[in-house]
């Protein structure tokens, strides 16, 4: 329970605090990869990981840290910020969670 209660805060905030976590940009190109997301799981520490088919599959991790703040590590040779992977990890997320299906 502890875990799903901690993933949820990942619901909380809306398109435009994700456009301003990562840019316009690249939530536009997230969005283009959703189906590019496997094996998307929650970790015990609400950590959402998964492998996001790409050039190359890459290994992509966003958390919720205690001060409201999104961090996300993805081995892409993307090094500007978020990159569209861990995009495309929260929206595959909330759409999971959107229709009572956490992936645990």
């Amino acid at each position: 329970m502890k875990t799903a209660a901690k993933a949820i805060k990942f619901a909380e905030p809306a398109g435009t605090e994700l456009r301003e976590w990562a840019g316009e940009r690249v939530v536009s190109q997230g969005r283009r990869y959703l189906k590019a997301v496997d094996d998307l799981r929650v970790a015990a520490d609400g950590t959402l990981r998964a492998r996001v088919r790409g050039t190359q599959s890459y290994n992509t991790e966003v958390s919720f840290n205690s001060g409201a703040k999104w961090i996300s590590q993805c081995d892409c040779p993307y090094y500007w910020g978020p990159c569209k992977h861990a995009v495309a990890v929260i929206l595959t997320y909330l759409a999971a969670l959107k229709n009572d299906r956490i992936p645990l």
